[in-house]
């Protein structure tokens, strides 16, 4: 069936030294959201930024702000990203016991509440925690840098999570980051993808940005 897919940039891949062109560029391109890769050094390797970029840029846009807080500790930082004009917040199951109470906290922020999993975290451990969740994001590699390949087991992981969703009438929307390129993008949308982060392959893409987004819808309105 043909829909309308949600185009995420990773800004970890745009120019830092013309952000605001960038995010100009993207939005022009056809973008609707706008992934913020935020990483604290312990959670990850390496350190990037927090929610003083999404604040730098909020009064330039009205795209949507994806925040996805890869930090041991993002219960310490939801409001600070919420103040920043962070419209979905995302966290890691893996870094707490009390998901669905985190979950619900980003919503009594007025975000939507957003929830990833890592690689090697069972898809089924998702499902009662369907109905806290606004979005479900599935990594297709182990977070950290910018260009991994995509793990092939990440298709049957989508899969699963598109049944469970369907199965159980949530309205929750499964966005997909890493990896995600023109050899992986087929599979990954046919699966059951509603959003896609996309950094390397758009960025560098030699058609330039918005045909990169092209790409993309295309393959979601053929049916993914």
């Amino acid at each position: 069936m043909a829909r309308d897919l949600i185009v995420s940039p990773s800004l970890l891949c745009a120019d830092f030294a013309h952000l605001a062109r960038e995010v100009e560029a993207l939005e022009a391109a056809g973008c609707q959201w706008l992934h913020f890769d935020c990483m604290d050094g312990h959670f990850t390797d390496q350190v990037t930024y927090g929610q003083i970029v999404a604040k730098a840029l909020r009064d330039l846009t009205d795209l949507f702000f994806d925040c996805h807080l890869m930090f041991t500790n993002p219960e310490k930082h939801l409001e600070y990203f919420a103040d920043a004009g962070a419209d979905g917040i995302s966290i890691h199951h893996e870094v707490t016991d009390q998901p669905a109470e985190m979950l619900q906290r980003i919503r009594d922020l007025g975000c939507k509440a957003n929830l990833t999993v890592n690689p090697d975290t069972p898809i089924a451990a998702l499902e009662p925690l369907l109905p806290y969740a606004d979005v479900v994001m599935i990594m297709g590699v182990f977070p950290g840098y910018a260009g991994q390949s995509y793990m092939p087991e990440t298709t049957g992981r989508i899969q699963e999570l598109r049944s469970m969703i369907d199965s159980g009438g949530h309205e929750t929307l499964i966005e997909v980051d890493g990896g995600v390129n023109a050899s992986t993008a087929e599979q990954v949308i046919r699966a059951g993808a509603d959003v896609v982060v996309s950094g390397s392959f758009l960025f560098e893409h030699p058609g330039g940005y918005a045909e990169a987004v092209r790409f993309f819808k295309n393959i979601a309105a053929q049916g993914g």
